[in-house]
């Protein structure tokens, strides 16, 4: 008996590039290990649980009989939109995919950055990020969008008071 099924890795590998995730974000858009969706990739023939054939289904947005049809030589039935979904959980689900390939990018700038950690290679680093949104973190905005929008409206608004300079005392009204 054969440990691969026919025409397996080669459906989940093209939907997957096709969709544009990196391998490690098509492990978190399925919320699965990269381990746990190796054997996927490998179109590997096993008894695979629910949680890792629903997660695939996700992650690539086939239908979740997608193993079956494979298994019987059809090719997977590909979703137009997100069935049985809430919109919060395909919003985590692009952004999971997102993260993936901001990782990604992250590694290969690094790869051809050099390996100083001053100058040049500063500017190939990692955006600090703050703020949360549904307990995730998100980059701040970047200095080139404060300056367009006409500088930071938080000193805008704080204070109407004079452009005096500091600690140089007023000089008194009249004669």
């Amino acid at each position: 008996m054969t440990t691969e099924v026919p025409g397996m890795k080669d459906a989940v590998e093209q939907r997957r590039t096709a969709l544009r995730l990196s391998p490690g974000a098509f492990a978190i858009a399925a919320e699965l290990t990269r381990q746990g969706v190796s054997p996927v990739r490998a179109g590997r023939r096993r008894q695979y649980e629910d949680a890792t054939i629903f997660g695939v289904a996700t992650a690539l947005r086939w239908e979740p009989d997608w193993y079956d049809r494979l298994l019987r030589g059809e090719p997977p039935i590909e979703l137009t939109a997100p069935v049985g979904q809430d919109e919060v959980t395909q919003l985590r689900a692009d952004l999971s995919m997102l993260e993936g390939r901001v990782d990604e990018l992250d590694r290969l700038i690094r790869a051809v950055a050099p390996k100083s950690t001053s100058g040049s290679a500063a500017k190939f680093s990692k955006p600090a990020r703050s703020g949360k949104v549904s307990g995730r973190s998100v980059p701040s905005r970047p200095p080139a969008q404060v300056a367009a929008e006409g500088g930071d409206r938080k000193k805008q608004t704080t204070s109407n008071r004079s452009a005096r300079p500091r600690n140089v005392p007023e000089e008194p009204e009249g004669p």
